[in-house]
């Protein structure tokens, strides 16, 4: 079965500290009503198509928003230190 890149983008999150830290989880496009905080929420703007064997993908740009209802900036800006993949 081929891997679509929303899967692709939410397994790479998911097994990175990033993901450990969104416990409310990682979500697609939108975050279901009443998600705790912290969560994350990735789309991809703009119409990007499925990779096939047919075409070579451009480099896509991914949105992810992290959100928290702290009222204090730490945890965001923790969350956003976390993001980084290496």
């Amino acid at each position: 079965f081929p891997v679509t890149i929303f899967k692709a983008i939410y397994d790479r999150v998911s097994s990175h500290a990033l993901g450990t830290a969104l416990t409310g989880g990682f979500h697609n496009t939108e975050a279901p009503l009443g998600t705790t905080s912290p969560y994350g929420v990735f789309s991809l703007p703009g119409n990007v198509k499925e990779r096939t064997f047919t075409e070579i993908i451009k480099r896509p740009v991914i949105q992810i928003q992290l959100c928290s209802s702290a009222k204090s900036p730490v945890e965001v800006n923790n969350l956003y230190d976390s993001m980084w993949f290496t």
